[in-house]
C-alpha cells in the first residue's frame, strides 16, 4: 500500500512539472547576436568591400591565373591549369557574387530606412559591381528581382544580359542621384579613417560625373 501511495505521489508530481520545452525559446536566443536590421549601414560597408574583395582575388589566383598558365599547381587535385572546370568551380562563384550582392542590397534598404543616402547609395552601386561580374560570367541571371525573398519572390525571372545591363545604367543613375557631398559619412565599424576617406572620395567622383 505504501509502494502504491508513494508511486502515485511520484506520478502527481511529474504530471504537475511544466512541459520539457517551456522556455527553450528564450534559452536558445544568443543574447550577443544582432538581429536582422539592427546594424548601422555603416557596419556593413568593410566586410562587403573587403571580404568581397578577397573572394575576387581568390578566384583571380585559382582560377584565372591557372587558365592562363601564370601559375600551375601541381601535387594537389586541382585541374583548373589543364582547363578542367568543374560545376563547383561555376557554382561557387555564382554564391559569392550574389552573397554580396545580397548583403549590399540589405546595406542599402538599411540606408534608406535611416535616411542614410550616401550609404544607400553605396549598397546600391556595390550590388550593381557584383551582379555584373555574374553576367558578365553566366550571361542571363536573376536581377530585378532577385535578392527578394523577404518580399515573398523565390523564383526571379531570368533576364537577358541586354535587360540586366539597362536595369543596372538605371540603378547607377539612382545611386547618382541621391548622394549627397553635402553630407559627412558615418564612420564605418572600425573608425578607420582610410577606408572613410576613400568612400567619401569615391562618392565625390561619382557624383561629377553626372
Amino acid at each position: 500500500m505504501i509502494r502504491k501511495i508513494n508511486l502515485f505521489a511520484i506520478l502527481l508530481s511529474i504530471a504537475a512539472l511544466p512541459g520539457c520545452t517551456d522556455g527553450f525559446e528564450d534559452l536558445n536566443k544568443d543574447p550577443g547576436a544582432i538581429e536582422l536590421g539592427g546594424i548601422e549601414p555603416a557596419g556593413m560597408i568593410e566586410p562587403i568591400l573587403v571580404t568581397g574583395s578577397n573572394d575576387l582575388a581568390y578566384d583571380m589566383t585559382f582560377l584565372a591565373t591557372e587558365l592562363a598558365q601564370a601559375t600551375s599547381k601541381s601535387g594537389n587535385v586541382r585541374e583548373e591549369q589543364a582547363y578542367n572546370i568543374g560545376d563547383g568551380d561555376f557554382g561557387a562563384r555564382w554564391t559569392r557574387f550574389y552573397r554580396w550582392a545580397n548583403n549590399a542590397t540589405h546595406m542599402s534598404k538599411l540606408a534608406a530606412e535611416q535616411n542614410d543616402p550616401n550609404y544607400q547609395a553605396i549598397g546600391i552601386i556595390m550590388r550593381v559591381y557584383y551582379l555584373s561580374q555574374c553576367t558578365d560570367l553566366f550571361g542571363s541571371i536573376a536581377y530585378s528581382e532577385a535578392l527578394r525573398v523577404t518580399e515573398g519572390i523565390t523564383k526571379p525571372r531570368i533576364e537577358s544580359q541586354l535587360e540586366v545591363y539597362t536595369a543596372m545604367m538605371a540603378d547607377l543613375e539612382h545611386a547618382n542621384e541621391i548622394i549627397d557631398t553635402r553630407r559627412p559619412l558615418a564612420k564605418p565599424q572600425r573608425d578607420h579613417q582610410t577606408l572613410l576617406l576613400f568612400l567619401s572620395v569615391f562618392l565625390c567622383r561619382q557624383k561629377h560625373r553626372q
